[in-house]
């Protein structure tokens, strides 16, 4: 039975779950039950039979108790044991009711037989139990010695029982006896046997809880046996003391076995045992040798043979003496073992001393060397004969003495418990080696009385954790420090001078255009072009400055003991800026990527992470300033990042508040001063800060992605706005709507698809739509940009250049671009009656873009005279606050109805004329 049964296993919890109070409820009732029941009981055969009923109870709760630790128990190897108990225990609970019931039966003797029939099977199984519970039967050896101890034990069992019947009855009778009942015989053998095998257990137990469970159990034991004994003297006591003493011996069974359930409830190994003595063990077998001599001698003594008793007193004397030689030579041979078993242990120590990798040193109360272990010449080269004798600290570092000196004073000290210390160790090449060493003091030991030092070369581990922490601060590729010793540097620098009248300042840099030279050149040339900033940073620095890596391109360095006024920390900026100044030298070719340097100073309350922002914000203005230069922190810095960080957050949620609004600026034909177009324009209605100017919230919005939604939704609005007019004003020609992209938007990939959708949506013509590009955002990525307005173009809508000629302006793209109209910055026309050198441009512009096919809309027009001049010049289109300021959207439609060109008119002075008929509204 591998798994105890699940009914078995449920009682045993809630037998094993019984609180204390109810488990001593329960034993006492069982205690109580016999004289219980003799003082209930009307008659003497009453009470003897309840009694005996009581106790066949008591015998049969045992066994199931022992049943229960069977299916409980989860050591394969003590479940037998608890199944021979239990099962021997029950056979004796049935031969108490054979017992019980001769005095009701016909034919008694047919129950005695039976009485006797379980006595001699279940006392061999209760001894079985308990001696397999201590010694391995398999093991051939141990179950020879076993087996003959046990008849030995057997054979002196049955000379007791037969001596006890012949001092009661004549010799012939007792033969007579045993010859006719030869159970007589066995039974107190057996009951020996019980007894033995219980004391046997509880030698052995070394927990003092199941120690007292067994020896409850086995004194349990000892009375059933002295009253099964005592029931077969012809001379036996009364009846009523034989059956208390008999339940009594059961109901010290049944606490034993239940004491036993209670420990292993707490966990404890309930049949752990100790080797027993080795005198003991070798005495029990002569016991019974004596107790056969003494009753031999006893019957010598009491017969008239002297000559007989004389030869008998003599032997059993000397076998007195040669059990006790024999306990003197096993007590002899139990030393000789301990000082062989004392011997190979040293012997083994010597032998893991002589081939360790651990030196053992042995030193006396200073540091003198009493004894040193072999390995010293394997690890340090050293011959134990030069150095014994000798102070320790001859071979111990000069920096590292004194520290070395008091740890082994401290370790010497009454008491004082193992300790580890490092120091350097020389070996015999003179190099100095990092050791742990482990001192225990051991002075009062007689067999070493010294301080002991177990000393590990750790040289190697050591250098592994200086790497990696060097690698956990450091910067892998340049080789300065990361961003963790820096600010770890600052806030420490930044202690020692809030004690001092100086300052600290920290510098930001960041590499101009080292992207596009690592994205052209490769990483290895980035690579190579940081470590070189890196060693010109070392070489612009101070002794004492700290610089560091922060991360990709950027940099910083740390600056301790300035000057209020910050000049010095500005010199050794504009130092970091020349040197980078200079090219980099790149596989071959040259590089230039000049800093950007941002410059703070302490003023004595800030934190390290306060200056690392600040020099950020300084840093990013100078980019923002032109690159290549230098600027220092001021407060109103900070303040404007904080007001972009506010536009920014309400930005994000300005077109789901409908915050975003449109107004429509118009394009007149200069000729007729009709509309012919309108340009869309994006205004913010904050509602806290009122309306924000575009050059304040679009910049932010292309920098933080944003335009791409916000182009999205103006796209989608001007659509809707100028399919509207043009239902609502069917006698007019359709005007044009024009909307501005940004670079951010042209490199979005779904830029088609929203022109598209918006087309497709609104239902508006598409050449009824402006797309307006900067210049400078047309020659960003050239190559990309030809296939996106390629695209674009493909749509039918149309393509504008706003701010033509005040950027890198070429000839070439016009030819690459498929633009339609280029649109004449305000610069140009507001020079067009201050000279003949600024109304020179003008016309060229005007000029290139009529030679080229092109439309020119000239911007910004204010009063009569640049109207006039223009016009004259051979410009077709304008717009400016001379002939309209932007108007919303409700304002558009009455401004068409006085202004707009109607669509029965035939002069080609409209901006639509000039397109290719080819294209057909959606």
């Amino acid at each position: 039975m591998d798994r105890p049964p699940a009914t078995l296993v449920r009682h045993s919890s809630r037998v094993a779950g019984w609180a204390p109070w109810t488990r001593s409820l329960a034993l006492l009732a069982a205690g109580l039950g016999v004289p219980a029941c003799i003082a209930v009981a009307s008659s003497h055969t009453q009470r003897h039979a309840l009694a005996d009923l009581w106790i066949v109870g008591t015998a049969l709760a045992s066994g199931i108790v022992a049943f229960i630790h069977a299916a409980t128990e989860t050591r394969p190897g003590a479940r037998g044991t608890w199944r021979l108990l239990a099962i021997g225990l029950i056979c004796q609970g049935l031969a108490a009711m054979a017992w019980a019931l001769l005095p009701f039966v016909k034919a008694p003797e047919l129950f005695a037989a039976w009485y006797n029939a379980g006595r001699l099977i279940a006392l061999p199984l209760i001894a079985a139990g308990l001696l397999a519970s201590q010694v391995n039967l398999r093991q051939v050896e141990r179950g020879r010695t076993l087996a003959l101890d046990l008849l030995a034990w057997l054979a002196v069992g049955a000379m007791v029982a037969w001596y006890l019947q012949r001092q009661a009855l004549s010799p012939a009778a007792a033969l007579t006896l045993f010859h006719d009942s030869p159970s007589l015989l066995l039974l107190p053998g057996l009951q020996l046997l019980t007894l033995v095998g219980a004391g046997s257990v509880y030698v052995r137990l070394v927990d003092r809880d199941a120690r007292v469970g067994m020896a409850i159990f086995a004194a349990g034991l000892t009375l059933e046996a002295v009253t099964a004994i005592a029931r077969t003297a012809p001379t036996a006591p009364a009846a009523g003391q034989l059956t208390m003493l008999h339940g009594a011996g059961a109901v010290l069974v049944l606490l034993g076995l239940l004491r036993a359930f209670n420990t292993r409830r707490r966990g404890v190994p309930r049949m752990h045992s100790r080797p027993a003595s080795s005198v003991i063990s070798s005495l029990m077998p002569n016991l019974t040798v004596v107790i056969g001599a003494t009753l031999l001698l006893d019957l010598a003594m009491r017969s008239d043979d002297r000559e007989l008793a004389t030869f008998i007193a003599a032997m059993f004397a000397m076998t007195v003496v040669v059990i006790i030689r024999q306990a003197f030579t096993v007590r002899e041979n139990a030393r000789v073992q301990a000082v062989r078993a004392q011997a190979d242990s040293e012997t083994r120590f010597g032998t893991l001393v002589q081939h360790s990798t651990d030196l053992i040193t042995i030193i006396d109360g200073a540091d003198t060397i009493r004894y040193v272990s072999p390995a010293i010449t394997r690890v340090f080269g050293h011959d134990p004969s030069d150095v014994e004798t000798h102070p320790l600290r001859e071979l111990v570092h000069p920096d590292d003495v004194v520290p070395m000196l008091g740890f082994l004073t401290d370790a010497a000290q009454p008491g004082s418990k193992a300790s580890t210390m490092h120091w350097r160790l020389m070996n015999s090449s003179g190099q100095w080696c990092r050791v742990e060493n482990v001192a225990v003091n051991l002075l009062e030991d007689q067999t070493v009385c010294g301080v002991v030092i177990t000393t590990r070369d750790v040289t190697h581990r050591v250098a592994l954790e200086e790497q990696l922490v060097h690698r956990a601060f450091h910067d892998e590729l340049t080789g300065l420090a990361n961003r963790a010793l820096f600010t770890n540097r600052v806030e420490q620098a930044l202690l020692r001078a809030s004690r001092s009248a100086q300052r600290t300042a920290v510098l930001f840099l960041d590499l101009d255009d080292f992207k596009e030279i690592n994205d052209s050149l490769g990483h290895a040339a980035g690579d190579s072009l940081l470590k070189q900033g890196a060693d010109r940073l070392r070489a612009c620095m101070r002794a004492g400055d700290t610089a560091c890596r922060l991360g990709g391109d950027e940099f910083a360095v740390l600056l301790e003991g300035c000057q209020d006024d910050g000049e010095e920390a500005m010199y050794v900026a504009e130092r970091i800026a020349n040197a980078f100044a200079r090219p980099f030298a790149l596989e071959e070719r040259e590089a230039f990527s000049t800093a950007s340097i941002g410059v703070v100073v302490s003023s004595g309350s800030e934190s390290g992470d306060d200056l690392l922002r600040h020099a950020d914000l300084a840093m990013y203005l100078a980019k923002k300033r032109g690159k290549a230069r230098v600027e220092r922190f001021a407060s109103h810095m900070h303040e404007e990042v904080v007001e972009r960080l506010d536009l920014l957050a309400d930005l994000r949620y300005a077109i789901e508040r409908d915050e975003l609004q449109l107004e429509y600026q118009p394009i007149v034909d200069l000729e007729t001063r009709r509309v012919s177009g309108l340009e869309t324009l994006v205004r913010w209605d904050h509602p806290r800060r009122g309306r924000i100017p575009p050059a304040d919230f679009i910049p932010i919005a292309e920098q933080s992605g944003l335009i791409v939604a916000i182009g999205r939704w103006v796209l989608l609005h001007a659509c809707s706005h100028a399919r509207h007019w043009s239902r609502s004003l069917p006698e007019l020609r359709p005007v044009t709507v024009t909307v501005n992209l940004s670079a951010r938007q042209l490199g979005d990939v779904n830029l088609i698809d929203d022109v598209a959708n918006a087309l497709r949506v609104a239902g508006l013509r598409r050449d009824q739509l402006v797309l307006e590009l900067t210049e400078s955002t047309l020659l960003a990525n050239s190559e990309e940009t030809v296939g996106i307005l390629t695209g674009l173009k493909s749509l039918g809508v149309r393509l504008a250049i706003d701010d033509f000629g005040t950027g890198y302006s070429s000839l070439s793209y016009l030819h690459r671009f498929p633009v339609d109209v280029l649109k004449i910055d305000k610069s140009f026309v507001d020079g067009v009656h201050g000279g003949p050198g600024a109304t020179a441009l003008a016309s060229a512009v005007i000029a290139l873009g009529n030679s080229l096919g092109l439309r020119t809309v000239a911007e910004g027009i204010e009063n009569e005279a640049q109207y006039d001049v223009l016009s004259k010049l051979g410009c077709k289109f304008g717009q400016g606050f001379l002939f309209s300021h932007p108007l919303p959207p409700g304002d558009v439609l009455a401004y068409l109805v006085a202004h707009g060109q109607r669509a029965d008119n035939t002069t080609d002075t409209t901006l639509l004329a000039p397109f290719s008929t080819d294209i057909t509204g959606s």
